[in-house]
């Protein structure tokens, strides 16, 4: 499996590479510490430019050593252009499988103002991404498993998305949930042309369907953790 982490100086990233070498992973996992300088930023700053490259590559070396002291094969690149698009790039240069992301927390109006580089990403990149967040903050029960929600509509896309949740080296004891939610037709305006028990009809055929999606993944999901 071939991971790409892209970071920078944030606490956002911390919290990135803490999540990244917490979690357990199968065995020959590769990873690529990847930081994006934007050379708009410095076109009046060159020198200034030449300096923030030195120290993202260092940035970038000190992160992978931890990464190398737990075992794992770890790459670095200091890449240049706008994170929005490079960091796509990357993980398609890279053959990626999995890119993880921090999230900033940005408010609504920041969002709207500075953009998302994070949404971008997850929209554009060919490869599964994963936004890491912040740990809830601590509650009175100890707690810790590792809690993961797959839904599914019994697409295609969701059955590759169990796929990956069950490839992957969870902890022990680790839980993976897999839910369902039909889309329900309101009979009374969405379709006034329908008889009451024709929308009935409809809203049962998929209730079955969500009930039935997720008896399927569990059964993979089981049949995958028994090998």
């Amino acid at each position: 499996m071939r991971i790409l982490v892209a970071i920078d100086a944030s606490k956002a990233s911390e919290i990135v590479l803490q999540e990244a070498l917490k979690r357990s992973w199968t065995p020959g996992t590769r990873f690529c510490l990847l930081t994006v300088a934007d050379p708009f930023f410095f076109t009046r700053a060159p020198l200034l430019f030449e300096e923030t490259k030195v120290a993202a590559g260092k940035l970038l070396e000190e992160a992978a050593e931890k990464f190398r002291a737990a075992g794992w094969e770890t790459a670095t690149k200091v890449a240049l252009g706008n994170p929005r698009k490079a960091i796509s790039r990357c993980a398609e240069e890279w053959r990626s499988d999995l890119v993880l992301v921090g999230s900033h927390g940005l408010n609504v109006l920041e969002r709207l103002a500075l953009g998302s580089a994070v949404r971008t990403v997850l929209r554009h990149t060919k490869c599964s991404v994963e936004i890491v967040r912040a740990p809830k903050k601590e509650t009175t029960t100890d707690d810790r498993r590792k809690r993961i929600l797959v839904a599914t509509d019994g697409s295609e896309f969701a059955k590759a998305a169990v796929k990956a949740v069950a490839g992957e080296a969870w902890p022990k004891g680790a839980e993976i949930k897999i839910i369902s939610v039909p889309e329900f037709a309101l009979w009374l305006r969405a379709y006034p042309y329908f008889q009451r028990a024709q929308v009935e009809e409809l809203n049962q055929s998929a209730l079955d369907a969500a009930n039935a999606a997720p008896r399927k993944q569990r059964k993979f999901c089981r049949e995958r953790a028994s090998r």
